[in-house]
């Protein structure tokens, strides 16, 4: 088998990893909420990743990466004597590479802070309170938000094709959003459409600051993923406290039955009832709670979604892309993803699949995929 054909596997595979993802995000969020699925999760991943370099024999990068503030001596200096105390000799200085780490573990640092932690605090809510087939066309803007962000943080210039590229994705956003009523103009459900969206704003932010990080790829995802768990943990023992204080029962737990109401309707009124009490049983518990306060059910699904989500589909996709003679032959695979998943949705999940949800996402895949062409065309010129 050639390179391409086996970059083409691990594309394919890759696109099978996504496609079921959001049916994962909508089935675990009837057993957890938002924050505890995301810090379980988000450590699972972790793990995987950390376990990744180490089965790559990238332990040397990882040591060499957290080496800040390591000191170095000179050749014939001398070390200290009892008690640590320096020779007269001694002419250790600081490496001159600590800085540039020091740098660098902070943009991992403020990296982990949008993905993993901001991203799919947001992409997580909004899942609790869209139907799966919503959610996930409108999160797969994110290529189109990304072209108008390279304008002002790489310099990039927008050309007329590109506003026509928007105008279509939009135009299937409005379609998803408004289960084709445009002319009502009567959104279903407004904070769920607006944090789906935003979470693709926030998905493209990171891609812009992540592509000017020249280290390696595995290796500033474990470190994004390690401080976006902490981010995580440091959130839920928050809202846990907050929780126990009684404030959140009064200002939290109020509208949740409504959006909840909200996914039901979707799905039929059997789904409405489970979700609402399930959901009520996820604000009754503590956010901050160990495995023995998640059903099984919850830990499976937290578990698929850290390892297969946020570890197996990246490693894949980066496998893919290093077989594969151009970019372009594999990344229209894409476009599978989003079809695919609508019939995991449909078929595991038990949503109705609406014709707003195909065409809409229709019109999000076609505006991203002009775009794309444009893009190969500029490559070539």
């Amino acid at each position: 088998m050639t390179n391409q054909n086996k970059a083409y596997v691990f594309a394919l595979l890759t696109v099978l990893c996504w496609s079921t993802v959001a049916s994962a995000f909508k089935l675990t969020l009837r057993h957890v909420d938002y924050i505890t699925m995301l810090l379980y999760s988000s450590a699972v991943s972790t793990v995987f990743l950390f376990a990744t370099l180490m089965v790559q024999g990238k332990a040397g990068l990882l040591m060499d990466a957290l080496s800040v503030g390591r000191r170095r001596a000179h050749k014939g200096s001398l070390r200290g004597t009892e008690g640590g105390r320096r020779g007269s000799g001694d002419v250790a200085h600081r490496n001159p590479d600590s800085g540039q780490r020091g740098r660098a573990l902070l943009r991992s640092a403020l990296n982990g802070f949008l993905n993993p932690f901001l991203y799919y605090v947001i992409l997580f809510k909004a899942y609790s309170l869209l139907p799966a087939q919503e959610a996930q066309p409108l999160n797969f803007t994110w290529p189109i938000v990304l072209v108008f962000l390279s304008v002002p943080m790489l310099g990039q210039r927008i050309r007329p094709l590109s506003i026509f590229a928007l105008a279509v994705s939009f135009l299937g956003v409005l379609i998803v959003s408004t289960h084709g009523d445009l002319f009502g103009f009567r959104v279903t459900n407004l904070p769920g459409a607006i944090l789906a969206v935003g979470s693709a704003v926030v998905w493209a932010l990171f891609w812009l600051t992540n592509v000017r990080d020249e280290r390696d790829e595995v290796l500033k995802l474990f470190l994004n993923f390690f401080f976006g768990f902490l981010y995580v943990l440091a959130a839920a023992l928050l809202l846990g406290l907050v929780q126990t204080t009684g404030i959140w029962a009064r200002e939290v737990a109020c509208p949740l039955p409504t959006a909840t109401l909200a996914v039901g309707t979707a799905g039929g009124g059997a789904l409405s009832l489970h979700a609402l009490t399930s959901l009520a049983g996820t604000v009754a518990r503590p956010l901050g709670t160990g495995p023995m306060g998640v059903s099984l059910e919850g830990i499976l699904g937290c578990v698929y979604v850290g390892i297969v989500e946020m570890g197996v589909a990246f490693v894949l996709w980066l496998k893919a892309l290093q077989l594969s003679e151009t970019t372009a032959k594999v990344s229209n695979l894409i476009f599978l993803s989003p079809f695919i998943s609508l019939i995991f949705i449909g078929l595991v999940v038990g949503e109705r699949i609406l014709p707003s949800s195909i065409v809409g996402l229709a019109f999000i895949a076609g505006g991203i995929f002009i775009q794309g062409t444009l893009r190969s065309r500029n490559h070539r010129q």
